[in-house]
Order: structure tokens, then sequence, then C-alpha cells
């Protein structure tokens, strides 16, 4: 009887979120709003019951003024866990990292069960440069939630920032074990497992058990992505990297059967993969195909200095460093002029830019976004044509680019999608 008067109350909730739940699923979150105001107006008990969808609304329209009134309204009514993190992310959002940083402080002094608070906490001091004490957080935070699969692989990859292979092994190995049957399933974290075990090992080359773990967890990451080259490539690189010293005739043929491969990729891969590949050439003898893979990072994101840093500590050939300079800084030129309502002027700027680097994400879909920007593109098939080879070049970019979903709204209006 008393499950049978919990499952009506829950029928009941549900009927009267209808609305809302549905306006969810349209992804309209104007709808979400306003299916909201009409539900506290109806029944104003549900008003607390809307208050996180109210947030995600205000929060998917870009609402940001808003969204902090109400996060700072709730929270001085009621301290809420979800609005804590709500208003953290927010200001780490907007760049206000001092401002986001005291939330979390004082979120964690009364929540500090709460794991999502201190995965926003591990961002801020990222922010600030502290690595190592993120790391701490977010050992505390999988102390708590040990089976939380992907911040245990971000666990692993800031550990492997700091050079901390002992523990990025351990948590990577969680992440790979604790994925196999989730959603969260991720080939990143097979690849990490194995880059942390062949840090972590000596002069001497890897034990027979560490070979066969890297092995296994390898030979996984071959088996379940046939078609995806970009993991091919690193898969069998890493596995070569890790023979290096206890079977050089096998991580000979591994390399050479990589580089095959990598000659006729068109994806892009992610500059952290890309990076790692061009070590692992240098380390198996093959500096001139290191170089190239190099030269490529720097033409398709040499616009970020992180990358460019990150290009940096494995060459020092001028011609690699310098080529996205002129381009970078013709991009910034032209994102100044299309700010400033001077289409024409940014148009031309940007095509120069991506003259010098036509495989730069951020130069291509500025590019397009200028041509799709204060003209009827599609009476201008010139100015179509143009901005969907743009489109078309930029679509090899990793799914798990920050620009992709820029990437999918721009192509949707230029191809019609």
């Amino acid at each position: 009887s008393s499950l049978a008067q919990r499952l009506e109350r829950l029928q009941q909730r549900k009927s009267l979120l209808k609305p809302i739940l549905q306006a969810l699923d349209r992804g309209k979150p104007l709808e979400v709003l306003n299916a909201c105001i009409a539900l506290c107006k109806q029944d104003p008990r549900y008003s607390p019951l809307c208050l996180r969808y109210r947030a995600d609304a205000l929060r998917d329209m870009n609402q940001n003024e808003a969204l902090e009134r109400l996060y700072e309204s709730i929270l001085a009514d009621r301290p809420l866990p979800w609005a804590y993190v709500g208003l953290g992310r927010l200001l780490f959002k907007r760049g206000q990292v001092t401002q986001a940083k005291a939330v979390y402080e004082k979120a964690l002094k009364a929540f500090p069960m709460m794991p999502a608070l201190y995965d926003g906490m591990a961002d801020v001091l990222l922010a600030e440069g502290d690595s190592k004490r993120a790391q701490s957080v977010l050992e505390e935070a999988v102390r708590l939630s040990p089976l939380a699969v992907r911040r245990q692989a971000l666990l692993g990859k800031l550990a492997m920032t700091n050079e901390d292979f002992e523990t990025a092994s351990k948590a990577y190995r969680q992440a790979v074990s604790q994925g196999a049957q989730s959603r969260f399933k991720d080939p990143e974290s097979n690849l990490g497992l194995a880059h942390a075990l062949i840090s972590k090992g000596s002069e001497r080359g890897l034990d027979t058990r560490t070979r066969l773990e890297i092995n296994s967890t390898l030979s996984a990451v071959a088996k379940e992505n046939p078609s995806d080259p970009g993991l091919q490539i690193r898969a069998r690189l890493m596995k070569a990297t890790s023979l290096l010293l206890n079977d050089a005739e096998t991580a000979e043929k591994l390399t050479e059967q990589a580089m095959l491969r990598l000659d006729g990729m068109e994806q892009f891969m992610s500059p952290e993969a890309a990076l790692l590949v061009a070590k692992q050439l240098q380390m198996l003898g093959q500096a001139d195909a290191g170089a190239s893979m190099l030269k490529n990072c720097a033409e398709i994101y040499g616009d970020d200095p992180k990358v460019m840093e990150g290009i940096a500590k494995l060459t020092d050939d001028p011609a690699i460093l310098n080529s996205a300079n002129a381009a970078a800084d013709m991009n910034r030129q032209g994102v100044r002029s299309y700010k400033a309502g001077a289409l024409g002027e940014a148009r031309d700027l940007f095509r120069r830019a991506l003259a010098m680097q036509p495989k730069n994400i951020s130069i291509a879909l500025n590019m397009a976004q200028s041509l799709l920007h204060g003209t009827d593109i599609t009476q201008d098939t010139a100015l179509l044509d143009e901005c969907r080879t743009c489109l078309k070049m930029v679509g090899l970019m990793p799914d798990t680019d920050a620009r992709y979903p820029r990437y999918q709204k721009l192509r949707s209006k230029a191809f019609g999608e």
C-alpha cells in the first residue's frame, strides 16, 4: 500500500510536469520557462521543484544575468548544492575565477560530500595554474564517488600532466574497468592507461605483466574501433613505444603500419593526440614523420598558444614555430573588423589568413560565419560555395573539439539541414 501511494504521487507529479518535460525533449528552453511559470501559477506548491528546470532553461538561453540572480535568490533562501554548482560554473564560464573559487569554498564547507563541487574547484585551481592542488581535489572527489568513469579519466589526464604516473595508471585503469559496460566507455582511457604504464616503466624496459596489460588494453582499442584511422594509428604507435626496449623488431613493424595509415588519413586528431603521436614518432626514429605531424598540428591549431607551447617542446624548427604567427594575427584583425561591422574587410582578412593556414579550424569557422552573416547567401552561389568549402575542411575535426557545436550550427545553415 505504501508503494502504491508513492507511485500515485509520482504519477500525479509527472502529469503536472508533462508540459515541462515535453519542452525539454524538444530542446526548447523558452517553452520550458513558460511551462514552469504556468505550473507555478496553477499550483504554487511546485515552485521549488521548478527552480532547477528554470535555471537550466536560462542557462541554455544564455541569459546569464537572469540566471545569476536566480541562483543567488535560491541560495539566499536555502543553500542547495546544485545551485552552488550552477553558480560556480556560471562565474567560471564568465572568467570570474576568484568569485567562482569563493562560491566553491563556501559550498564545500556546507556540502563536503558533493563530488560535483570538487570538480568545479579543480577547474578553478587549474585556471590558476595550480595543477598539483587540482589533482588533490579530484582525488578527493574520486574517493567520494569511485564509480564515476569520466571523473576517473579526468584524474588520469591531470595526473599525467603532473607526471604522477602511479596515480594516472590507477585512475585510467578504473576508468577502463568501470567504463567497459558504460555509455561513457572511451578509447581515450585505454590509450591513457597504456601511456601511463609506459611512462611509469623503468629504463630497462617493461616487465611481462605490464606488457600484457598494455597489449590487452590497446588490442581492445584496435578491435572495437576498426573504422577509426586515428585510433588505429595511435594504438599501434603506443604499442610500438612499449616494445622499444624489449622487442625492437616488432616495434619497427608496428611503426611502419602506423605510418602507412597516417599517410592516407584525412581526419584531424585532437592537439593532445597529435603532439603525443609526434613525440612517439621521434622516439621511434621517425624524425621526418614527427616533424610533418608537428607542422600539420601547427596549421590546424596554430591560433592556440598552449598548442604552440607544446609544439615548441618537441621542435626548435622556426619554419614550424613561426608558421602560425602571421595567420593568427590576421585572424584576430578579422575578428575585430567583424565585430565592428566591417564585413567586407573581415572577409578579406579571413581569406588571407586561410590562404596561409587552410586547415586552421578557428579561421575556417570565422570565414564561414562572416560569409553567412549579413547576406542572403542563397542568392549568391559563389559565397555559398566558398562557405561550404570552409565547412567541409573543418568537418574533419574531432567531435570532441569545443568548437564542434559551432561547426554544426554553421553547417546546418549553409547546407540547409
